[in-house]
């Protein structure tokens, strides 16, 4: 049953056991789904943690996932090695035990272990829209299907991970900016994180309320990105409509809130609500008009008055 599998985390051993990609053995979701574009890439689909690296001395030395990315070119070739790169910072300080086999560990109790009781109480819980909500392996699924520019998918990928270059995680790396100014650069009083500069500053706010009239759809926002991902994709679903598909306008809002944020750091722009607005119409209807599902009778003023006609 996938709620009990979850739940179980394998315990890094001798690494004979573990599959590199495909199970839980660091962190909350498989390596697959974080990092999906370096599995699809990948010459070593299915192999185990030990034959990811070798061990040179006294000390584990990991290799290039079978993720030749050194002859990959272009922005894509960049985001590629900004991704392996990213994998090998996490893989960094871990290494296979040869002492010890590779072994399993049921996560709702780590002290007692697997016991019918809390399986009966995990299931029992299993009806909290809560839970559904945070299951960050389909949000990465989600992510990687949907109709949109890659850089675009790179971006909120970093998001999902906190690791988009925002002012407090250049902070916690001790990466200096001008004037010491880690503040949002919407509304100063607040100190500038994916989650408030995304959802909760006095900007990213408005524009959401803004997005959800120019809709149509009662939908309700959250601070946390994920939660606000899975709530925006099955919000919609009432409405008969895919949450892939919607998904885009999620992702322009995101995305062009970036760009403005980017825009008024880099090039001394100014915060303009009603041209934020129209550059998310913009962008999103750009992608309805190129991507898998394209509708070629789509113009844009139509588009701007009423979206969820095209994505019925």
């Amino acid at each position: 049953m996938t709620v009990l599998a979850d739940k179980v985390r394998y315990v890094l051993g001798d690494g004979n056991l573990i599959l590199f990609w495909d199970s839980v053995w660091q962190g909350d979701v498989s390596f697959r789904a974080s990092f999906h574009d370096l599995y699809v890439i990948s010459k070593k689909k299915k192999a185990k943690v030990g034959d990811m690296g070798e061990l040179i001395g006294n000390f584990w030395a990991w290799g290039d996932l079978g993720c030749e990315v050194q002859h990959s070119e272009g922005v894509v070739g960049g985001l590629l090695q900004q991704q392996l790169f990213s994998i090998l910072s996490i893989l960094g300080p871990v290494s296979p035990d040869r002492n010890r086999s590779d072994s399993l560990s049921w996560i709702c109790d780590v002290d007692r272990g697997y016991t019918s009781k809390s399986s009966y109480d995990l299931l029992i819980s299993r009806g909290i829209p809560e839970w559904e909500e945070d299951n960050k392996a389909d949000t990465f699924v989600d992510l990687w299907s949907m109709d949109i520019p890659f850089t675009v998918r790179a971006f909120i990928w970093r998001c999902f991970l906190n690791r988009a270059p925002t002012k407090d995680q250049l902070l916690s790396r001790g990466i200096s900016i001008l004037n010491d100014d880690y503040n949002c650069v919407f509304y100063s009083e607040n100190q500038e994180s994916v989650c408030h500069l995304l959802f909760s500053c006095s900007v990213s706010t408005l524009i959401w309320k803004n997005m959800v009239e120019w809709t149509g759809l009662d939908l309700i926002s959250d601070p946390c990105i994920w939660r606000n991902f899975r709530i925006w994709g099955n919000g919609v679903r009432r409405y008969g409509i895919s949450r892939r598909k919607m998904g885009m306008i999620w992702a322009a809002v995101v995305w062009e809130i970036w760009k403005l944020r980017n825009n008024i750091i880099f090039n001394g722009g100014i915060c303009n609500i009603n041209d934020l607005s129209w550059n998310i119409k913009l962008s999103a209807w750009k992608w309805l008009s190129i991507g898998k599902i394209a509708n070629t009778k789509c113009n844009f003023y139509e588009f701007s008055r009423n979206p969820l006609l095209y994505f019925k």
